[in-house]
């Protein structure tokens, strides 16, 4: 006899046939897709905000290599040879070739240094070097060894003040910018509305200095262009007669009995005392501090002799006024001493047109760099973020959605 044997049951499988199957494939696909989406979505704003945060300390001050080109003139209000004042000005070509670099940083301090070429017309030239300390992020300048004016020791503390570049995202001031020449820092202020020129917005600035003295050894340097420095005893016969004091044939004598250290007095070079008015314009691009063009640089040297070294030639003329010459001599050195300041010379430049097209070509590149780093890469980061939490968010209501039209799965149905 043949006994039938049941099958062991097959468990059921889900075929694609079976009713909500499908459904829930595409349910359970929208629902991950709707939390991956949120995920990276929160993902995206947090960079954005955590960008946001780093980015000015990203946006430092560059390295570079600059060179702004000024012209203009040097007027004379006295002979440079005599000191005697001229009826008529004489007025020569300046030009000077600026060019600022920055050749490395010290622990997020930019080393600067600024070289200016001067020239006047008759090819008498000099060259002018200062060295700055910068803070790459404020753009301030900083106190050290290593910030100097015109020559290496010559030690400028320009802390507290800007110089090559003011700070970012600049506003209306006041800033305190250095000025070399003077040794101190005066006071800038915006003149009028921001304005288009060359492709980028400006915005002019004024500053204003009045009867400071001026750095001796910028008056050493601009001497080897023939700018006068000071004058010997023989040149200063010329600038005394000019007071209108008549000096013998034998002024400057030197009696017999003078001492070595007379003598060493008597040939000593006297040197003039500057001081020194500024009234300059400057052209800035705020969105990077860059500074565009010297629009107008108008300074006024004004000078005299230096008294304790003139008071120093009447005492020993004095003490001589046996020898030929020396009691006139003394006289008239006296009152050479109580003549007051007096108009030496005048620098009026401005920076040429080519020069302020290609530093404002410059400005441009930085400002977009800049605006790409702090604007445009947060603000895209968080609008991928939210557009993915949108995404999510339309995904999982979807989901949902089928997840009610289906109402039961198929492992749900007997």
């Amino acid at each position: 006899m043949t006994v039938d044997v049941a099958p062991p049951p097959v468990a059921p499988q889900p075929p694609a046939t079976l009713p909500g199957y499908a459904e829930e494939r595409v349910h359970t696909a929208l629902f991950w897709l709707a939390i991956v989406a949120v995920v990276l979505g929160a993902l995206f704003i947090g960079a954005s905000r955590v960008w946001s945060s780093q980015a000015p300390k990203l946006v430092t001050f560059p390295l570079f290599d600059q060179t702004a080109v000024m012209s203009g003139t040097l007027t004379y209000h006295v002979d440079p040879d005599t000191l005697v004042p001229l009826q008529t000005p004489s007025v020569i070509g300046f030009h000077d070739e600026r060019r600022v670099q920055t050749p490395g940083q010290l622990d997020f301090q930019d080393v600067v240094v600024s070289t200016d070429a001067v020239t006047l017309d008759g090819s008498r030239h000099t060259t002018l070097t200062s060295q700055y300390l910068v803070d790459i992020r404020t753009l301030k300048n900083l106190g050290s060894a290593n910030a100097w004016s015109f020559a290496g020791g010559n030690t400028a503390d320009r802390s507290a003040a800007y110089s090559v570049n003011l700070p970012l995202d600049s506003g209306s001031g006041p800033f305190q910018i250095w000025l070399n020449e003077a040794d101190r820092a005066y006071t800038f202020t915006q003149v009028g509305q921001p304005f288009v020129e060359n492709g980028v917005t400006v915005m002019r600035l004024r500053g204003h200095l009045d009867g400071a003295p001026v750095d001796a050894q910028f008056m050493t340097q601009l001497a080897r262009a023939g700018v006068p420095a000071g004058m010997t005893l023989r040149q200063l016969r010329s600038a005394v007669e000019a007071l209108g004091v008549h000096l013998d044939g034998a002024f400057p004598a030197m009696p017999a009995t003078l001492s070595n250290s007379e003598v060493a007095t008597l040939l000593d070079h006297i040197p003039l005392d500057y001081t020194m008015s500024a009234d300059t314009t400057l052209l800035v691009e705020p969105r990077t501090g860059t500074i565009v063009s010297v629009e107008n640089m108008a300074e006024a040297f004004s000078g005299h002799l230096d008294a304790a070294r003139l008071h120093a030639l009447a005492a020993l003329f004095d003490n001589h006024r046996s020898s030929a010459g020396m009691q006139t001599g003394a006289a008239a050195v006296t009152k050479l001493a109580a003549v007051p300041d007096a108009p030496v010379f005048d620098l009026h430049y401005a920076q040429t047109p080519a020069s302020v097209r290609t530093l404002s070509g410059y400005a441009a590149n930085q400002r977009d760099w800049i605006n790409r780093m702090t604007r445009v890469i947060p603000t895209t980061l968080f609008a991928v973020g939210i557009g993915l939490i949108a995404l999510g968010a339309l995904c999982g209501a979807v989901a949902w959605r089928r997840r009610n039209v289906v109402g039961a799965y198929w492992w749900e149905e007997e």
